[in-house]
């Protein structure tokens, strides 16, 4: 896995070495931060959407307005939920895996 380090120590010496597996690592946590930080973003918005979505149906239902079958809903949103992991999910935790990691 480190092989790399092992031929930088042999080829320009330890000192040189370690400052390109600092810069290198710093560089991946940066990468990682950032790509981190755009998930949790995507994901609160998502989450602040469904949740304006549900609130206004249990406000439509309560008065009368909307009429749901809560069962089917939740059906709904579970299979959405399941076709969104096999289209993006599964893909960006293998990118994730191969690129950033």
């Amino acid at each position: 896995m480190f092989d790399w380090f092992g031929a930088l120590v042999a080829e320009f010496g330890k000192e040189v070495a370690l400052v390109t597996a600092v810069v290198y690592g710093g560089y991946k946590f940066r990468r990682i931060k950032s790509i981190i930080g755009g998930l949790v973003a995507a994901v609160g918005t998502v989450a602040t959407f469904g949740a304006l979505t549900v609130g206004a149906l249990v406000l439509g239902m309560a008065t009368g307005w909307v009429s749901v079958d809560v069962g089917q809903m939740i059906g709904d949103i579970v299979s959405g939920a399941g076709a969104a992991w096999d289209v993006a999910g599964k893909r960006a935790v293998d990118w994730l895996s191969t690129e950033v990691l």
